[in-house]
């Protein structure tokens, strides 16, 4: 935890929470790897990516920029494959830079339809590259809670099936809990992007981020509580 402070640029003052993350569940897989790629192998889970997930359509928040634009991390674009179209192969991606720089990227969620933020199911992230372990995913996740503003770390993601010289293709990353919600109550979420095991200092390039949820709801017992406050307003005004 020392090094990630230490590393997360204009946030290191920041002092994370740990979060319990007994009941998350961590799914990958990946195509390849393929030496030399092959056409195919990076658009393999194009259909997975979202064009409704909580992100789309967001402006992410960038504390340290990537290498590309960011916004290719939640536009609901998958992108092509760099073998079949190497004049256009970052198009709708993100080449994030390397975790001794730190890409940072925020996205601000708001309190929801019900003023209580939201209830994240899961988290999915795709990378994919022809090459040098650019398909390779390292982050990590931070959120703030609408009934508490301090940063705290959700879970770091590790999965780096690929070399760094040759191999080619895609990954994929979900997150869910099998216990009920990854986070309730979230108004924002933080990616801090960290070092693969790339040739180019440890970066990578992600087609897309989704995140998935559902304005938070109100608790049974305040719904009750609520509802009992309205009837005994209702009484009191019909004895006046």
């Amino acid at each position: 935890m020392f090094q990630l402070m230490t590393r997360l640029g204009s946030l290191a003052a920041i002092c994370f929470v740990g979060h319990a993350t007994a009941g998350i569940v961590v799914t990958t897989d990946n195509s390849g790897p393929n030496t030399p790629s092959t056409t195919t192998d990076e658009t393999v889970y194009n259909t997975d990516v979202s064009t409704t997930d909580l992100l789309n359509g967001l402006v992410g928040v960038a504390a340290v920029p990537a290498n590309t634009s960011i916004d290719g991390l939640n536009d609901g674009v998958a992108g092509v494959d760099g073998d079949a179209d190497p004049g256009n192969a970052l198009n709708g991606k993100t080449w994030v830079q390397d975790g001794d720089n730190g890409t940072i990227v925020t996205y601000v969620l708001g309190t929801g339809a019900n003023g209580l933020g939201y209830d994240i199911t899961e988290v999915q992230s795709i990378a994919s590259w022809p090459a040098a372990g650019f398909n390779n995913q390292h982050y990590f996740i931070g959120y703030t809670l609408v009934s508490d503003p301090t940063p705290q770390l959700l879970i770091e993601i590790n999965f780096q099936p690929f070399n760094a010289i040759d191999e080619g293709g895609a990954s994929k990353v979900n997150i869910t809990d099998d216990s009920g919600p990854l986070l309730s109550g979230a108004d924002s979420i933080t990616f801090y992007f960290w070092d693969t095991t790339s040739d180019d200092a440890g970066g990578a390039v992600y087609n897309e981020i989704d995140v998935f949820g559902t304005s938070t709801l109100p608790e049974p017992g305040s719904l009750a509580l609520l509802g009992f406050g309205g009837l005994m307003m209702i009484q009191r005004r019909r004895r006046n």
